[in-house]
């Protein structure tokens, strides 16, 4: 959650969504 935060500095809301995804893709 803290990264994901982070990247919303520089990336837009959907970019971030894109990439909390992918996380739980990998983990699961």
């Amino acid at each position: 959650l803290t990264v994901a935060v982070m990247f919303r500095g520089s990336m837009s809301m959907s970019e971030v969504d894109n990439q909390m995804f992918n996380v739980q893709d990998k983990n699961s």
